[in-house]
């Protein structure tokens, strides 16, 4: 079995869960399996060769195209796709249209009311099982939807897993199963100092640009990765932005691409970054939080 998954914390979570239903909860199956792993960043080649005829394959909080959907389905029947990304739903929908047409469907959930891990546990553990959600999979979700319910518990609970790679086979993940507690307060003591660091980059580094003809604040870092710093430091922008340069290897410094995140209250900007497509890969994600790729820095003049 394979599992293809978002390389965030939302993705890294769903891919545990994933392994804690098949190899950690005993009661719920009667073997383990084999489960090779796949981080997964859009703008990457999906590496559908690797894929063995009829297996079963896990795709997290991430989508594939729908060309590269429909070679899938050719090498194997056996796809579950949960994902919650409004734009790459949305592009799935002729192809679901004509699955359905033909008696056919992709297995899984999608639905942008919940977060990629939120929805492999649903789709796991079905509400009628009467298996509670647990506590850490909320958390991620709740920040990673933006819906905030459980507000600074959120928030140092996301910084308490900085600790860690959240690789799903990480350790983090069993701390998490036993007391979210212990990783929110480490997260507590991380956050006074990701918070100064943040806001310092962005009122020394930061820039004001016109962006579809939207008032956006621009920052070239890999340290600024969420829209709460932009709201403390700049409010009044319609749209902020954060770009980075990702080398192709360690070795070809020069060589790569830019990534590009979006977020913003105000303003749709998944209908923004579908408008983007590097390498046959468009952009999109959340009306609040999306993101593209790009070879050049060109993006800054749209």
């Amino acid at each position: 079995m394979k599992v293809f998954y978002h390389n965030d914390n939302d993705g890294k979570c769903a891919a545990h869960i994933v392994d804690r239903y098949y190899n950690l909860d005993p009661p719920d199956h009667a073997s383990q399996l084999l489960i090779k792993y796949y981080p997964m960043e859009y703008g990457k080649q999906f590496p559908i060769e690797d894929v063995i005829k009829d297996e079963k394959v896990y795709i997290l909080d991430y989508s594939i195209e729908p060309e590269e959907m429909k070679e899938l389905l050719e090498i194997t029947k056996d796809v579950i796709w949960i994902d919650h990304h409004k734009s790459a739903i949305e592009k799935y929908d002729d192809l679901l249209s004509e699955l359905h047409f033909n008696g056919d469907d992709i297995e899984g959930y999608r639905a942008i009311t919940f977060s990629g891990c939120e929805l492999t546990w649903l789709y796991l553990h079905p509400p009628n099982e009467g298996k509670e959600m647990p506590e850490y999979v909320n958390l991620i979700g709740d920040r990673d939807t933006w819906r905030w319910e459980h507000g600074d518990k959120t928030k140092y609970f996301h910084y308490g897993l900085g600790m860690s790679s959240c690789d799903p086979l990480d350790e983090i993940w069993q701390m998490a199963m036993r007391n979210v507690n212990t990783i929110i307060g480490s997260g507590t003591a991380i956050s006074v100092y990701v918070q100064e660091q943040s806001i310092n980059a962005i009122n020394e580094r930061g820039f004001w640009i016109d962006f579809h003809g939207f008032k956006t604040y621009a920052i070239n870092s890999d340290l600024v990765r969420s829209s709460e710093f932009f709201e403390q430091a700049r409010p009044d922008a319609q749209i902020w932005m954060t770009f980075r340069f990702i080398p192709n290897s360690l070795r070809a410094h020069f060589e790569g691409y830019w990534t590009i995140s979006l977020y913003s209250k105000e303003v749709d900007v998944s209908q923004i970054a579908n408008q983007y497509e590097y390498e046959g890969k468009i952009g999109g994600g959340h009306a609040g939080a999306s993101g593209f790729q790009s070879a050049d820095l060109s993006f800054l003049k749209d």
